[in-house]
């Protein structure tokens, strides 16, 4: 028996077919898993570019420039250290920045003291 498939050159019809076949099922399972990849890589990829957008438009409000998509308030901060307190005045800085067409937005808060 092992004989005759060993003398055998090429493979059946009905063998090359049950290949495509198996090949066809197992590739139809993972391309969601690879459509979901890409989406969410692309989709990193606009936050990330909005985290670094709203970090500059941060220090350029640190350094004095006077930034539109930036909103500015009087804060104080209380750090606790075992029983003694320590307040800090100054402002919170806070830029919120849209980075994809659903709608979803990124908030990045920054502590500036006086």
């Amino acid at each position: 028996m092992i004989t005759k498939l060993m003398n055998r050159k090429g493979l059946s019809l009905v063998e090359i077919i049950l290949g495509i076949a198996i090949f066809g099922i197992i590739s139809i399972s993972l391309i969601p898993i690879f459509t979901f990849s890409f989406t969410q890589i692309f989709t990193s990829g606009h936050k990330t570019e909005a985290l670094y957008t709203s970090q500059e438009l941060i220090e350029k409000e640190m350094d004095g420039s006077v930034v539109d998509e930036i909103s500015t308030m009087e804060k104080t901060i209380s750090i606790k250290f075992g029983t003694t307190e320590i307040e800090i005045d100054g402002q919170l800085i806070q830029v919120e920045l849209e980075y994809d067409s659903s709608g979803n937005k990124i908030l990045m808060n920054s502590f500036k003291p006086d």
